[in-house]
């Protein structure tokens, strides 16, 4: 049975996919910049999150000026975390595969709404 936290965490994730698709989407849809910079920050917001998440459900202290690099310095943050916490190549593994299946899910907003929109 899973508890709270793995509930949680399962929740933060399936919030950075879906911001991910809705990103997809957008830059399907040819939106403005703004909206695209909004999208940024949301993605990196839910990200974050997710990392603070995991964090306590490790019981690992991440500092407020490691969570600061962390929002600002994602793609190297996100692989450090993860290689940190579950071990270099179990840490690798997670990093590569939700890697692939984050810009699968950007694909598919962004091909799966260019193709109904054309």
């Amino acid at each position: 049975m899973s508890s709270p936290r793995d509930k949680t965490i399962r929740f933060a994730i399936g919030v950075v996919y879906l911001t991910v698709l809705i990103y997809g989407v957008l830059l399907g849809l040819s939106a403005d910049q703004f909206t695209i910079f909004v999208m940024n920050v949301f993605v990196v917001a839910a990200i974050s999150i997710w990392i603070r998440f995991d964090a306590r459900r490790n019981d690992v202290v991440i500092p407020l000026g490691v969570q600061l690099f962390v929002y600002m310095f994602w793609p190297i943050a996100v692989p450090i975390y993860l290689i940190w916490t579950r071990g270099f190549w179990k840490g690798l593994g997670w990093a590569v595969l939700n890697a692939f299946g984050l810009f699968v899910t950007l694909m598919v907003g962004y091909v799966g709404i260019f193709q109904f929109v054309n």
